[in-house]
């Protein structure tokens, strides 16, 4: 087992975009990171930031995106809030298309590694809902309605500002053609990694995310669709429940 070892603040302000026509950052909090002893695991109460956003893409004749919650994610017990949901009418002579996300991201307090090959990993536990309809229209007509929850992390290495990627990501999907999905999940297991090669005395960052998607597509006529995904209110949560090297 290596051994984490906190050295200093981070820099704030590295992590992979999400594109979007509209897109809204609801909630940046900072917090300077105290000190702390060397531990071979990082688990709540977290050190590091925080950071939240929503957004959507629009296309076609249009749509409606939802945010049943505000995103935010919790140092002092891990959890993350984070639930979108997206609507398309009937359009008569084009397509409509509406795709929304919610992101809730921890940005760790600066550590450094024993030189050599590590493997980083982020284990997350979750529950969550979806409520996916897809009602297609006469003769051909399409629709779609698609929901994704998604575990990532990179590591930024603030010595030489290069970022080290996941190797292992996670992608939990649903979707439906025609007609509606409605399930509950509780106790579901995400497990993303990165994999790499680390110089001692460098200081690195990890930044972790869990994001969720509801995606809807109809063609031209009189189909419509909507998806919800829930990981945010109503006793529904994700929890970070560890960052560990090896």
């Amino acid at each position: 087992m290596r051994v984490w070892e906190p050295v200093g603040p981070g820099l704030w302000g590295r992590r992979i975009g999400l594109g979007g026509v509209v897109a809204v950052v609801v909630g940046l909090l900072m917090i300077l990171p105290s000190a702390a002893n060397a531990t071979p695991a990082l688990t709540a109460p977290y050190t590091g930031y925080v950071y939240a956003t929503q957004g959507a893409n629009l296309g076609g004749c249009g749509g409606n995106a939802t945010w049943p919650g505000t995103p935010f994610f919790n140092l002092t017990n891990g959890h993350a809030h984070i639930s979108a949901g997206a609507k398309a009418p009937a359009c008569a002579k084009t397509t409509a298309s509406v795709d929304t996300y919610a992101e809730a991201e921890f940005q760790s307090s600066a550590f450094t590694l024993t030189a050599g090959h590590h493997t980083v990993k982020e284990k997350w536990w979750a529950s969550y809902s979806i409520d996916l309809v897809a009602t297609p229209g006469p003769g051909g007509q399409t629709a779609v309605a698609s929901s994704q929850l998604y575990a990532t992390a990179y590591i930024y290495d603030a010595t030489n500002h290069t970022d080290i990627y996941a190797t292992h990501e996670v992608y939990l999907d649903n979707s439906t053609s025609s007609g509606s999905l409605v399930k509950s999940f509780s106790g579901v297991k995400l497990t993303s990694y990165v994999n790499g090669t680390f110089a001692s005395g460098h200081s690195y960052e990890i930044i972790v995310y869990l994001v969720v998607y509801a995606d809807v597509n109809v063609s031209a006529g009189k189909s419509t669709a909507s998806a919800q995904i829930n990981c945010g209110t109503s006793g529904k949560f994700a929890t970070l429940i560890s960052i560990t090297a090896t």
